[in-house]
């Protein structure tokens, strides 16, 4: 395997920060615009004085939240925390979480194969990988089916649709306007014939 050949001649990777899901959400929303290192400094604090539970971050003190976390708009990662751990009570897929998007989805995928001895051509082989990526409360995060069976991607797919009579979406026209035709419209409002 490649990374096999890798690690012989160049020796082994950097360790991994966490191979749990729950701690790298919890890591990409204590700091904002902070080293990794500061980062999983502010995780050993929260881990320490608040706890990583869900139930134990909603019950915790602003001030508390606070104290530990890194980085500029320090109220702001203080509400995300809230919300990851309203997230993680609901059972909320990870792309849900606030600052996981897709690669963030992607990487948590990856780092818990990891922990559980997964190389990337098993997880290609096995599509049922994902499955086994458990959400803090211990169970795999629960799909979102949408109409086409893709993640929503339109307003209809979340839910929201347009007025009744209306089209769901604005229609798009189909070729610019020619050059002549641009060039034959009164620039100002006034007639091209009278300058008026």
């Amino acid at each position: 395997m490649l990374l096999d050949t890798l690690e012989v001649e160049y020796g082994p990777g950097d360790p991994l920060p966490s191979t749990d899901g729950w701690e790298l959400v919890l890591a990409e929303n204590i700091g904002y615009l902070v080293a990794d290192d500061r980062r999983w400094a502010a995780m050993a604090r929260l881990k320490r004085t608040v706890g990583l539970a869900p139930e134990r971050i909603l019950a915790a003190s602003d001030d508390a939240l606070a104290a530990v976390v890194v980085g500029a708009r320090p109220f702001e990662r203080v509400a995300r925390l809230r919300r990851c751990a309203e997230l993680a009570i609901a059972g909320a897929q990870w792309r849900h979480y606030p600052g996981i998007g897709q690669p963030g989805v992607e990487r948590i995928q990856l780092f818990t194969a990891i922990s559980h001895g997964r190389s990337s051509s098993t997880r290609a082989a096995s599509p049922q990988w994902v499955e086994d990526v458990r959400s803090p409360r211990g169970h795999a995060p629960p799909r979102s089916p949408s109409r086409t069976g893709r993640p929503p991607t339109s307003a209809a797919d979340r839910g929201r649709t347009a007025p009744t009579g209306a089209p769901a979406t604005k229609p798009r026209r189909a070729h610019p306007p020619s050059a002549t035709a641009r060039s034959s419209r009164p620039r100002s409002g006034r007639s091209p014939s009278t300058g008026r």
